[in-house]
């Protein structure tokens, strides 16, 4: 019997190792009798929904800022369209000028690894956008906003620690 062969408690007919039934009798093969690639791996299909999960939060958290910022850029076009001049105050060049924590400085300063409280004091008070627990894992994403025309930092927490950051406008 070659090494990609395996015998038929059942039939004793020799079958491929990866075969889960008997081609000559249909005998179903348990999960020690299948070769190890076909074995369940419940660590690696916790892992592949917790990276499934955490892209698709994350995207629509973006999805989510990148759509309120455009409805601060369409009050700017009403008001213009309605005859009036929109004040407009300059982006702010450093964090004296922008009185929240939300600056290209301060998203460097935090990490993964992080909890929300330890982010939250670079930052400031987040907005809890999103949460979900699935098989023991328990989601949530924060966002920092840092007003009108001044960027919005997001972040990822799974299991109370920071997995992921992104901004958008800083």
């Amino acid at each position: 019997m070659r090494t990609d062969e395996k015998k038929c408690p059942q039939c004793a007919e020799i079958v491929r190792r990866e075969a889960k039934v008997c081609r000559f009798c249909s005998y179903q093969f348990g999960e020690e009798e299948m070769a190890p690639s076909q074995r369940q791996n419940p660590a690696r299909d916790q892992n592949n929904v917790t990276k499934w999960l955490l892209g698709g939060v994350v995207g629509l958290v973006l999805w989510v800022a990148m759509c309120s910022r455009g409805d601060d850029n369409s009050a700017e076009t009403n008001a213009t369209a309605g005859g009036s001049q929109p004040e407009t105050a300059p982006a702010p060049t450093d964090e004296k000028e922008n009185p929240t924590g939300v600056t290209a400085n301060s998203f460097e300063k935090i990490q993964n690894g992080m909890t929300v409280s330890q982010v939250e004091a670079i930052l400031g008070s987040g907005t809890k956008v999103s949460e979900t627990d699935a098989g023991g894992m328990k989601g949530e994403v924060y966002q920092w906003d840092g007003g009108m025309m001044k960027g919005t930092i997001v972040g990822t927490f799974m299991n109370g620690k920071l997995m992921s950051k992104a901004q958008v406008g800083l």
